[in-house]
């Protein structure tokens, strides 16, 4: 357990970081809140929150961010979870099929696969859906004519 009530650097302030880590064979649990991010800009992060629980080689978290005048609203900016898988020398990402965004719920598509390793990342089917808006996500393994350059 620890509580910190300022911590700032170079320009960046964190406010009210309250940390909470708890462990057993089975599993560490840890929790990280932070009432008020203060970034260099002058720009701010309200009611930040990092849950996390590390078991079996895999990792559930929870991340939310919500603005201090609407303590009430749960997900008012920002909130999402999921799950990261290490095997061997490969780890992926599962999102949990909700996200919240600027007080809007979006589906995220069950099917969707995120992987990497040393030297690749496989996207596919990811897709965020919101009444008629939709962005997806998906990796291709070979270049197309029109890419400006490949990512190394």
């Amino acid at each position: 357990h620890g509580i910190f009530p300022r911590i700032a650097y170079a320009g960046n302030r964190l406010d009210s970081l309250r940390v909470d880590i708890q462990g057993n064979q089975r599993q560490l649990s840890g929790r990280l809140a932070l009432d008020e991010v203060g970034l260099s800009d002058g720009s701010s992060l309200d009611q930040t929150l990092l849950s996390s629980t590390l078991r079996n080689d895999s990792l559930r978290f929870q991340f939310r961010l919500s603005d201090r005048n609407e303590a009430d609203s749960i997900f008012s900016k920002l909130a999402f979870g999921g799950l990261v898988r290490a095997s061997n020398r490969r780890a992926s990402l599962h999102f949990d099929p909700e996200f919240y965004l600027n007080g809007g719920r979006w589906q995220i598509s069950p099917e969707h696969r995120l992987e990497w390793g040393e030297n690749d990342l496989k996207i596919s089917g990811l897709q965020f859906q919101r009444r008629d808006q939709r962005l997806v996500l998906q990796s291709r393994r070979t270049p197309s004519p029109g890419d400006l350059s490949p990512i190394e």
